[in-house]
């Protein structure tokens, strides 16, 4: 597990279990010495250190703190003696925390809800996006008939024209508006006075 895996088992644990303010501010202590020492299976902390992380002057806060960890199961603890400070023990899967994730769909203290966040999220994005251009279809004679009517243009020579070509325009551009075609068509004839020029494009 990672200090993220810890934190969030542990505070998904929180939501529906209670314990105390010093307890919670301790384990999150205990984490951060766990951290700066590389991980190592246990850690020294002598009482009047805890009392400072915790900001008490009564180490009796300090020992109620400590035990309502222990009684959750997040730490355990071998009591030190003179000169030598307790050790603690953090425990990698406590039974409570993986009970809680079984129970909500997580697995080793990771909710598996993050990803659906993040699945929702690009959802939404995908939603505000500007809608993509629909690809280039190219007509049939009877698609093409009414609208080079309009124009006087030869439907069935307009389509036959640019199926030989690909449906690519002169430059060699795929061409993205058949009707675009047709008016430069129009155009360019009665630009031409009267002469036929079948290359113009759209």
């Amino acid at each position: 597990m990672t200090y993220i895996d810890y934190l969030n088992a542990f505070n998904q644990w929180l939501e529906s279990n209670a314990l105390p303010g010093n307890a919670q501010l301790l384990y999150f202590k205990f984490l951060d010495v766990f951290n700066r020492a590389g991980w190592p299976e246990y850690v020294q902390v002598d009482t009047l250190r805890l009392m400072m992380m915790l900001d008490v002057t009564d180490k009796r806060a300090v020992y109620r703190a400590r035990d309502k960890l222990v009684e959750a199961g997040f730490i355990t603890c071998k009591k030190g003696k003179k000169g030598v400070p307790t050790r603690f023990y953090l425990n990698i899967r406590c039974k409570k925390c993986t009970e809680y994730g079984t129970e909500n769909g997580t697995e080793n203290g990771t909710e598996n809800g993050t990803h659906i966040k993040t699945k929702t999220k690009t959802k939404e994005r995908d939603a505000d996006a500007s809608p993509k251009k629909p690809l280039f279809s190219p007509p049939t004679v009877e698609e093409a008939k009414a609208y080079c009517a309009q124009y006087g243009i030869e439907a069935e020579r307009f389509v036959d024209y640019y199926a030989a070509q690909g449906w690519k325009l002169s430059n060699g551009n795929p061409m993205k508006d058949w009707r675009a075609a047709v008016r430069n068509w129009a155009h360019r004839r009665a630009g031409a006075e009267g002469k036929e020029d079948w290359s113009v494009d759209g």
